[in-house]
């Protein structure tokens, strides 16, 4: 007798010579384990809350098996958590498992599985969701290629204080890239990025100082904001700003 399988999706038991899981739909790439925990997981404080149903506790054993943390670590046991939360609803549950489609950790990779659950939890307004599912609309990754859904989620998030949306956002206006071309803009929403500290933007922002695009050309500005980058290691706003202190 053959012994039974199960989907690595969601890590419901199938049924022998079945394509599709008939609980989440996804095509089958079967393991031989159980979705059983160990005496130890049992004893993770969120353990029993999640086997009860609770969709918070499910998410945070999710995570707890994604990062290792009081169980050993295991990326289809946190897949099968965060399904399990995501289906009920929760918002940073079904983002985590858009990742984990995106990277193929715990599950097949799949990028309309990833766009799906980010735009489950984008419409909750997840921030980190939003971001991701304008990236996906840039890029034309498990979505149609569309730039203007890009820079209307990128904002989304943006306008929550996501830093690298702010960036993506800055990058539109300077493209004109699903919005219309804006220096101004793109120097505002580059400057919301910088003031959190992200490096790229710093850089970018140096060059705009520099060059006078979109903000008043100032060279000690720029110098600025190439010093900021550079602290954090950006070798590129290095060598700017050594170019800047050899024309004075």
């Amino acid at each position: 007798m053959s012994s039974p399988k199960f989907c690595t999706s969601c890590r419901n038991r199938l049924d022998t010579g079945t394509a599709f899981c008939t609980n989440c739909g996804s095509a089958v790439r079967t393991s031989a384990r159980a979705p059983v925990a160990s005496s130890a997981d049992q004893k993770n404080p969120c353990y029993a809350a999640a086997e009860q149903g609770n969709a918070e506790a499910q998410y945070l054993l999710g995570a707890s098996y994604y990062n290792g943390v009081g169980v050993l670590q295991d990326n289809e046991l946190a897949a099968a958590w965060y399904r399990k939360a995501a289906d009920q609803g929760n918002a940073d549950a079904q983002r985590d498992l858009g990742h984990l489609y995106e990277r193929g950790e715990g599950v097949p990779q799949d990028n309309l599985q990833a766009a799906a659950w980010f735009r489950k939890a984008a419409d909750q307004g997840d921030a980190d969701a939003q971001r991701n599912l304008g990236s996906c609309y840039s890029e034309g990754v498990g979505v149609q290629q569309d730039n203007e859904q890009a820079a209307a989620w990128y904002r989304k998030a943006a306008d929550q204080g996501d830093a690298d949306a702010q960036r993506n956002l800055g990058s539109c206006y300077s493209e004109g890239e699903g919005v219309p071309q804006d220096n101004e803009q793109a120097a505002a929403w580059y400057r919301k990025a910088a003031d959190q500290g992200d490096a790229d933007a710093q850089y970018i922002l140096g060059e705009l100082y520099h060059t006078g695009k979109g903000v008043p050309q100032d060279n000690e500005q720029a110098a600025a904001w190439y010093r900021k980058a550079a602290d954090q290691g950006d070798a590129d706003a290095q060598e700017k700003l050594n170019e800047l202190y050899d024309l004075r």
